[in-house]
């Protein structure tokens, strides 16, 4: 979607989409995007996909085609893409906060003619900054069989973050999980 210098309007709402791997979330941004009047996608990983093919020397074309075919092979210094995206983030953590990730949102998010924001998201510090500017709300996607375990993502503590949360259990099929979606976007009346 376009995004334009100068806003007059803003978003109104910010969507986190939150769960552990394989629970849907991908799916959920999806199905928001495409449900969701007047919406744009943000995606938390956007900065560091733009800074580290900048690093290594790649063009954004050859960078996004070695993303998707080699995310978890070695490709520079025994390191593969994902893990290299990690080690940026680390390093901007422990250089600038854990919430840096957050802030440079905030910069991306300022500059979206949209109203309405959709971001999956797996750290409380990140959401904090966001939350500080934007009305806020969580959707966690709970999934039998899937779980933060060796992921340093989380689920959002929404109660520190002070915002609401839904919480969906994706254990049926994509239609039902669907509905279930449906029914959000109702509850929340956009």
């Amino acid at each position: 979607r376009l995004i334009h210098e100068s806003m007059e309007e803003g978003i109104v709402m910010i969507i986190f989409v939150n769960g552990p791997p394989g629970s849907g979330k991908t799916t959920a941004v999806n199905y928001l995007y495409t449900t969701v009047s007047n919406s744009a996608v943000y995606k938390m990983s956007w900065p560091l996909m733009h800074a580290l093919p900048a690093l290594l020397q790649i063009e954004p074309d050859a960078w996004h085609k070695i993303y998707q075919h080699y995310k978890n092979t070695a490709i520079f210094k025994d390191k593969s893409p994902r893990q290299l995206l990690i080690m940026l983030s680390d390093f901007l953590n422990v250089h600038f906060g854990n919430d840096t990730l957050g802030h440079i949102a905030c910069l991306g998010l300022k500059r979206l003619i949209f109203k309405h924001a959709i971001i999956d998201i797996g750290f409380t510090a990140e959401a904090l900054p966001i939350t500080e500017q934007y009305q806020c709300v969580c959707l966690q996607l709970e999934r039998p069989g899937c779980s933060f375990e060796n992921d340093s993502r989380e689920y959002l503590d929404c109660d520190k973050l002070g915002i609401p949360v839904k919480k969906i259990s994706n254990r049926h099929d994509l239609d039902m999980f669907h509905e279930q979606l449906a029914a959000y976007v109702k509850e929340l009346g956009i």
